[in-house]
C-alpha cells in the first residue's frame, strides 16, 4: 500500500510542478505583452497575450487580448473576444468586471461592420473574405478598411472584387452572381452527334434511291439478257448498270450505318473517361 501512495504522490506532485511552470511562462508572457504594450509595440504586445492565454488560459490575460486587439484596431477580433468574457466575467462575479466588458462589447457593436452574402440561382462552393473560407456564407464580422472577395465554383475562382467598408456598425450586402456551369456539368457536345444523323438520313436516301433504280436495271436486265447472255452490246450496258447501282446502294447502305452509329455515341455519351475508353451512359 506505501508504494503505491508513494507513486500518487509524486504523480501529484509531477502535476503541480507542470501547473506552476505553465503559470509562471504564462505570468513572463504577460508582463512581457504589458511592456510591449507600454513601449507602444502594439502588435508583439498581442502576440505575447495570446501566447500566455495559450499556455496557462484565464480571464485576466483574454481581457487584456480583447484591449489589444481594439487599440490594435482588430475591432473584429476585439468584439468577438469581449462577447466570449461575458459569461466568464458573469460567473466570476466582479461587477466591475461585468460592466467593463459589456461597455466595451456595445461599444463595438455599434462599431463593428459586417458582410452578408447574396447569391444567385447558382451558388457558389465557397465564398473566401480575405483569403478565408466564411462558413455557410452567413454575416461576417470585418475590420474597417478594404476587403478581398472571392467566390469559387470547384477549384475555378469566378468572381473577384474588393469592398470598403467604415467603422459605423452597418451591413453590407455582397451580390455573387451565379456560379458558371462546369464543363463536365454542361456535358459533351451533341454537334457532331447531329451531323452524323444528317450524314446518315443522306446516305439512307441514297441507298434506297439506289436500291430502287437496282430493282428496275435488273428486270430490265434480266429481260435483255436472259440467262445472263447478252446479243447485243446496249444490252451489256443494262447489265452493267444494274451492277453499278447496285454497289451504290451497298456502299450508301454502309456509309448509312456508320453514320448512325456513330450520331448514336455523341447523343449517348456521357463524358470523357480515361484515355481510348470513352463513357456512355445507357
Amino acid at each position: 500500500m506505501w508504494p503505491m501512495l508513494g507513486a500518487f504522490a509524486a504523480v501529484m506532485w509531477a502535476s503541480s510542478a507542470r501547473a506552476a511552470t505553465r503559470a509562471q511562462e504564462a505570468d513572463a508572457l504577460f508582463a512581457k505583452g504589458k511592456a510591449e504594450l507600454a513601449e507602444g509595440r502594439v502588435a508583439e504586445a498581442c502576440a505575447s497575450f495570446e501566447q500566455s492565454l495559450h499556455v496557462d488560459p484565464g480571464v485576466g490575460t483574454e481581457l487584456a487580448l480583447a484591449l489589444c486587439f481594439e487599440r490594435q484596431g482588430k475591432l473584429a477580433r476585439a468584439l468577438a473576444t469581449f462577447e466570449s468574457l461575458e459569461p466568464k466575467v458573469a460567473a466570476g462575479g466582479r461587477a466591475d468586471r461585468v460592466t467593463f466588458v459589456k461597455e466595451h462589447k456595445d461599444r463595438l457593436v455599434a462599431t463593428v461592420p459586417s458582410l452578408t452574402f447574396h447569391t444567385g440561382a447558382r451558388p457558389p462552393s465557397r465564398v473566401l473574405v480575405d483569403g478565408h473560407e466564411v462558413p455557410s456564407m452567413a454575416k461576417v464580422r470585418v475590420d474597417p478598411g478594404t476587403h478581398a472577395i472571392a467566390a469559387e465554383s470547384g477549384a475555378r475562382v469566378f468572381m473577384r472584387e474588393s469592398v470598403t467598408v467604415v467603422a459605423d456598425g452597418r451591413e453590407t450586402l455582397v451580390t455573387i452572381p451565379s456560379a458558371p456551369v462546369a464543363p463536365e456539368e454542361a456535358g459533351p457536345s451533341r454537334a457532331p452527334g447531329w451531323a452524323f444523323l444528317g450524314g446518315g438520313a443522306a446516305a439512307t436516301f441514297v441507298a434506297v434511291t439506289a436500291a430502287g433504280l437496282t430493282f428496275s436495271s435488273a428486270a430490265d436486265a434480266r429481260r435483255a439478257c436472259p440467262d445472263g447472255l447478252c446479243a447485243r452490246q446496249e444490252d451489256l450496258g443494262i447489265a452493267d448498270r444494274a451492277r453499278t447501282e447496285a454497289w451504290v446502294a451497298n456502299v450508301a447502305t454502309g456509309v448509312a450505318t456508320v453514320c448512325f452509329v456513330a450520331a448514336i455515341y455523341f447523343f449517348l455519351r456521357k463524358g470523357d473517361g480515361p484515355v481510348g475508353k470513352p463513357a456512355i451512359a445507357f
